[in-house]
Parts: C-alpha cells; structure tokens; sequence
C-alpha cells in the first residue's frame, strides 16, 4: 500500500519544484484524488490496523512527506501544521472512519441515525473572529510581585507560547507593561506525550489563574 503511495509521490516530485512545476491547488488535487484513494483502499479489511501506534506513525510520516511535496514547503513543518495548511484529516483517523462505516453498514444502522462527519480545518472560524469571546483588561497595582517590588504600572498585557520539539513540550509566558516594560518572564516544561495546545492551555491555567486571583 504505501509502495504504491509512493509512486504517486514520485510522479509530484517530477511534475513540481521549490520553484517551479504544477500549481499548488493541482497538486493537491492530485493529493486527494489519487494518493488518499490508494491509501484508503480496502479499508474495511485492515482499517483495524490503525489503533496500533507504529501503524499510525507509519501513516503520518508518508503522509507528511507527501503534503510537503504538495505544499512546496519546508522539510522542518510540523505535520499537524501541514494538515491545517492543506485542510485534509489524518490518514489513519480516515481509515478508521471507513472501517469502522463499513461494519456499520453491515448491522443496518437506521437512516434516520446520522453518524459524526470529520469537519474541514478549513472550515473552522479563526480565534480572532470569534463573537462569543469579550477581551477583558484587568487594572490592578499589585497583580505580581518581582523581588518584592509592587508593580507600579496599572495596564499590563500578558502574552503566552507554546512549543513542541522532538526533545520534549515547553511553554513561556511574559508580562509587559503599558510603556513595554517587561515585567515577569517564566518557562516551564510538560510531559513530552503533549502537544503545543496543551502546552497553552497550562500556560493559561497555570499564570492566568494568578492574575485573576490578585485583580
């Protein structure tokens, strides 16, 4: 199965460059119309496959290596970057949705049952956008303390980053004054089973709790 994927990929490899070639929106056309068909094939046999971890890697690393190919881009982007880039799902999580289709197919699942559908990362409303979220500023003089010295400035703006590496999961926070003045700066790391949302998620939790509590 992947030696016949990577046929496909080799065929993009002729047809586009860095630089140069087919369009992106071709290849990626190409992408979905040819590669994921190969991969998806008989999926009601060995879909079950897909719970095993090594399965699952090996699906992720042809998949990335393809996207890439597709995207034009560079060899260090992360694969969950590419999907959101590319707006295609996981392989192994379409292979287990085929599998698992087709064994509903076989018990007679009522039509007027409608099953979970994966829904497009393209479709997705950016946080910016969102309406049902209200910016808050908290105005306090003594939200944190650095050496014992009270903090003077009464508008502070907190930033919060999140990383994942191959060595491991890391998050930052910073605390800047209205005039750009750096107030507090702290990391920490996490288990490095997680990835870069939990990563900010801790962030918050962990220091915006703190701000809250002294507002």
């Amino acid at each position: 199965m992947i030696e016949k994927a990577s046929r496909i990929v080799k065929v993009i490899r002729r047809i586009a460059g860095t630089h140069w070639g087919t369009q992106t929106s071709i290849l990626l056309h190409i992408y979905k119309m040819a590669y994921e068909p190969v991969i998806i094939y008989a999926a009601d046999c060995w879909g079950e496959a897909c719970k095993k971890k090594q399965i699952r890697k090996l699906l992720m690393r042809n998949q990335r290596e393809t996207l890439i190919k597709c995207l034009r881009a560079y060899r260090t982007t992360s694969y969950h970057s590419l999907l959101a880039l590319s707006g295609f799902s996981p392989l192994h999580i379409r292979v287990l949705k085929e599998y698992q289709q087709s064994h509903l197919n076989r018990v007679n699942v009522p039509e007027d049952e409608h099953l979970e559908q994966l829904y497009s990362l393209q479709n997705i409303v950016h946080p910016s956008e969102w309406k049902h979220l209200s910016h808050v500023c908290h105005e306090t003089e003594n939200a944190f303390f650095k050496r014992n010295e009270p903090i003077v400035d009464s508008v502070m703006s907190y930033y919060t980053d999140g990383s994942k590496f191959l060595e491991g999961t890391g998050a930052a926070f910073i605390l800047v004054s209205a005039q750009g003045r750096h107030i507090r700066t702290k990391r920490f790391t996490l288990h490095p089973r997680c990835d870069v949302f939990q990563a900010y998620l801790s962030n918050i939790k962990m220091h915006g709790s703190k701000l809250l509590s002294k507002k």
